[in-house]
């Protein structure tokens, strides 16, 4: 089967050629264990919105007509709503996103399995909102939430979201002092976590000393104009 390259836009626009072809051809069924999580689901849907289903039913299985995963390595509703959401797009003349789960950590947990099939592109609304919460000036990240985070790639906007505003709060003092040691103790065990905090504040830093170099450079010629 060829690589599937054409784009979200494509594949849901109701009256696309190329959507209407994504029904079609062969289908494939999707466990997770022993648990059916879709039967009959288009394999050139799955390849044309899931750049992970593209290399699988291309490079490594492309004769394949079910595929089971590991129930251990990843949660059975993390697996559903992709799969769901690629089926019912082609169904719909009208798109929609992957959706927030009702909590934050699973929200969190969802976007990482997102991530992994390939699909980011697909979840505005899920980053949006994982996004919005994580920046929340009124709520903390638990840790439940901050474990969730600390399982996406370092490079993750959420998760240097999460970063920037872990930081900021050790900054402005809005960890209250019972849960500094805990705090402390959280960091501890999630090291990568707290070099990227310790690294973000000497970015911080660096750029307020600039800042300040370029204000005192032009406080200098508006005293001092005749010498420069």
């Amino acid at each position: 089967m060829p690589n599937m390259t054409i784009s979200f836009r494509v594949v849901v626009n109701a009256h696309s050629p190329q959507r209407l072809d994504f029904a079609n051809g062969p289908t494939v069924k999707i466990l997770v264990g022993n648990t059916v999580i879709a039967e009959d689901v288009p394999k050139k849907a799955l390849m044309g919105i899931s750049s992970w289903f593209n290399n699988l039913f291309t490079v490594q299985h492309p004769q394949a007509t079910s595929f089971m995963f590991n129930p251990n390595e990843i949660d059975e509703k993390c697996v559903r709503q992709p799969v769901d959401f690629i089926k019912f797009n082609l169904k719909v003349n009208k798109p929609f996103g992957i959706k927030p789960a009702g909590y934050l950590v699973d929200s969190i947990v969802l976007y990482r399995h997102v991530l992994g099939f390939g699909m980011a592109l697909h979840a505005p609304g899920l980053i949006k909102s994982i996004r919005n919460d994580v920046n929340d000036p009124h709520l903390l990240p638990s840790y439940a939430e901050l474990d969730a985070i600390v399982e996406l790639p370092a490079g993750d906007k959420i998760y240097l979201a999460a970063v920037h505003r872990m930081e900021r709060m050790q900054h402005i003092g809005d960890i209250a002092n019972d849960d500094k040691n805990e705090w402390k103790e959280w960091l501890e065990l999630h090291p990568q976590f707290k070099a990227d905090v310790e690294a973000w504040q000497v970015t911080l830093k660096a750029r307020l000393e600039e800042q300040r170099a370029v204000q005192r450079a032009a406080q200098w010629e508006k005293d001092f104009p005749t010498l420069c």
